[in-house]
């Protein structure tokens, strides 16, 4: 696993026009442990620039619930399960053909989604950023502490299936 220490820590991926195309399916994996809940509105995970409505991302909200961001200042989808703190948990999300985003925990749907989204893009000029926020191609913030580890990164939208199966 890796450990993020929330102050320098993150990890910069593939820049993202090699993972998935602009407006394309996709599906990002992971297992995270968070040891306390320090993590308020920091991201697990953003892929394209998050200052913009151009980018694909998960972060912990201040009431330690799961939100997908698409860049804008205003949660897109936020998660009913709560609190992950002290216990390894298994994040799935994903895009697919018909628009919709899902998001699972533990191998389960999770009850708020899935979410009509249309249109989503990706500005493809951003890395994948691991453990943080991309806010713009060379800057990194709202970075996270907290261990991950088996990260995928997909170019097709995982059915509830292929997350089980996962």
């Amino acid at each position: 696993a890796l450990e993020f220490d929330g102050v320098t820590d993150y990890l910069v991926g593939a820049l993202g026009s090699n993972l998935i195309t602009t407006d394309g399916t996709r599906t990002v994996a992971f297992w995270a442990y968070l040891s306390d809940n320090g993590a308020s509105n920091d991201y697990f995970f953003t892929l394209g620039n998050a200052n913009s409505d151009d980018s694909f991302g998960l972060l912990i909200n201040s009431s330690d619930y799961l939100s997908f961001y698409d860049g804008n200042t205003v949660p897109n989808l936020t998660t009913t399960e709560a609190s992950m703190v002290g216990t390894w948990t298994y994040l799935v999300v994903t895009y697919d053909t018909d628009e919709k985003v899902r998001v699972y925990v533990n191998g389960v749907i999770d009850a708020s989604t899935p979410l009509t989204y249309t249109g989503i893009t990706t500005d493809l000029t951003c890395n994948l950023i691991i453990g943080g926020r991309a806010t713009s191609v060379s800057t990194v913030g709202q970075i996270m502490e907290v261990n991950i580890t088996n990260v995928q990164v997909w170019d097709a939208a995982w059915t509830q299936a292929d997350v089980t199966y996962a």
